[in-house]
């Protein structure tokens, strides 16, 4: 199978999703890696996840805010990716891909934006994510704008909004979510816009 657009899927937790991924063609899965958080993967459980999944390349997300240590965390994981809301998180980081997440809330918070759009942060990727009340605003920047890195669409996403992705978008970003009970998932949208994106 090939998708025909980029796709990152986050906060996978689970071997279901991991391969259900793998298996769609995306590119990378990503694996929350603060135990602070709610969707946090244990180095232990990672291994035993990927260990069953190929083709695919592996992304460690955290939040600097809550995640201090957060270089031996990394260091507990075999990753090609890191991704922070924190520029200067990943800036302090090496021999990774980097992935910056911005969640666009305010007026403030899309002017920060749009000055890393002109950046020359070592940036894979931005995964923008957003406010309902933010999309048009938001959407208006994107297509008046020539950013220097790759913008990655993390928000107002379904299977008529990815059927018309702005060639302003490198890709998109998901999120995978817990099993019912081991082994059994019930995919929903996830599943609705990746058969979208299918090219088969």
């Amino acid at each position: 199978m090939g998708l025909r657009t980029f796709v990152k899927v986050g906060e996978v937790s689970n071997l279901s999703d991991a391969r259900y991924c793998a298996g769609m063609g995306v590119d990378i899965i990503g694996f929350v890696i603060d135990p602070n958080d709610s969707a946090y993967v244990a180095p232990e459980t990672f291994s035993e996840i990927v260990g069953w999944v190929a083709g695919v390349a592996y992304c460690g997300e955290f939040s600097a805010e809550t995640l201090e240590n957060y270089t031996d965390q990394i260091s507990k994981y075999e990753l090609q990716y890191v991704q922070s809301d924190s520029i200067d998180a990943l800036n302090s980081l090496s021999g990774f891909e980097k992935i910056l997440k911005v969640n666009v809330t305010d007026q403030s918070s899309l002017d920060t934006l749009t000055s890393l759009f002109n950046s020359d942060h070592d940036l894979s990727y931005i995964v923008i994510e957003a406010e309902d009340s933010m999309e048009d605003s938001l959407n208006s920047l994107i297509q008046n704008s020539n950013p220097k890195h790759k913008i990655v669409r993390g928000y107002g996403l379904d299977t008529d909004s990815v059927e018309t992705l702005s060639d302003k978008f490198h890709g998109i970003a998901l999120k995978g979510s817990e099993e019912i009970r081991p082994g059994y998932k019930d995919y929903d949208e996830l599943a609705d816009i990746l058969e979208a994106l299918d090219e088969d």
